[in-house]
């Protein structure tokens, strides 16, 4: 009989616990080599699903949790702790399964499938719940009940959005499952979308021709020479054709339309006929327009008559003297 060889276990295992390895003959060795042969390598791969069984269960399970498994050898140990302490199916724990439930609400930031399996991993919690049916004609018909009431659940809790997709659903007859009516939901969500994806594309703007606003009849207004600084306006007298001074203050045109000449005049008239009564008021009564028109008249007769005194001979024989 040949040697046994010495077996490597993976961490976490034990040898095959209530197998009783194969009885061995003295009398044929070939016979007793095959047994361990097979034996081994069935011990082989026991080890390997039970590692990988106990990998499983650390990997889908917090740190808090998984760290309480080092005790364990095997699975089947450690799925007996896990169903000790966590399946619990007292009537608060069912509340709240079913509380939440009640207020789970698609969020507008999610999709379609992160809503769907939030909901139905609240499904899963709930349905330890369930009773057990030793009938198999009314295990189908309560299945088929659950499966309506998680449609209706389903369908609840969309938004408004996808009001015409929900009416054409529930109006089937028979009704959907669960699967097509997420199938049909997810497509009426990508041609969503899509119709953004295309309204968010950048335009080129081109430029819209428009015709010149008609000419204005009001008339253009010229800045004043009053608010112009000093310097900075050139000045040029269309009269004598000279830039050395404005059309105003032309010396080459009749006196009587200077700039300025009949505001002497006035400043004169108005000066000789000396303050008026009521020097706080500037408006001007008609009997003292009436006197500055004939202070004025009478000045110009003045003025004429000097002048003919002064432009004849001293004799008064040349005929020029003569009226």
């Amino acid at each position: 009989m040949s040697a046994a060889l010495p077996r490597q276990q993976p961490p976490a295992t034990s040898a095959l616990i209530g197998v009783q390895p194969p009885h061995f003959s003295e009398t044929d060795d070939d016979e007793d080599d095959d047994l361990h042969a097979q034996f081994q390598s069935q011990l082989e791969d026991w080890d390997s699903v039970n590692s990988k069984i106990i990998t499983w269960f650390s990997n889908t399970s917090v740190s808090s949790i998984h760290s309480l498994f080092t005790p364990f050898e095997t699975a089947k140990e450690v799925w007996d702790y896990l169903a000790e302490r966590y399946s619990s199916v007292d009537g608060a724990n069912e509340y709240q399964l079913g509380l939440e439930l009640h207020h789970l609400r698609f969020d507008p930031g999610q999709t379609l499938t992160e809503f769907y399996n939030k909901m139905s991993n609240l499904w899963n919690h709930l349905a330890q719940f369930k009773p057990t049916w030793t009938c198999p004609t009314d295990a189908a018909a309560f299945l088929a009940y659950r499966d309506r009431s998680r449609l209706r659940h389903f369908l609840m809790a969309l938004p408004p959005d996808y009001e015409h997709i929900r009416a054409s659903l529930l109006h089937r007859h028979p009704l959907p499952t669960v699967g097509q009516a997420l199938a049909e939901l997810r497509s009426e969500e990508t041609r969503k979308k899509t119709m953004v994806y295309q309204h968010s594309q950048p335009v080129l703007a081109t430029p819209v021709w428009a015709p010149p606003p008609p000419p204005s009849s009001q008339p253009v207004q010229v800045p004043s020479s009053k608010n112009t600084p000093s310097g900075s306006q050139k000045k040029y007298c269309s009269f004598c054709r000279r830039d050395t001074h404005s059309y105003e203050d032309c010396r080459s045109r009749p006196r009587s339309k200077r700039k300025g000449y009949h505001n002497r005049q006035t400043a004169a008239v108005t000066n000789s006929s000396g303050p008026s009564p009521d020097s706080s008021s500037s408006t001007l009564t008609a009997a003292d327009v009436e006197t500055i028109v004939t202070q004025v008249l009478s000045r110009t007769n003045i003025h004429s008559s000097a002048l003919s005194t002064t432009s004849g001979s001293a004799d008064g024989k040349n005929h020029w003297d003569r009226p």
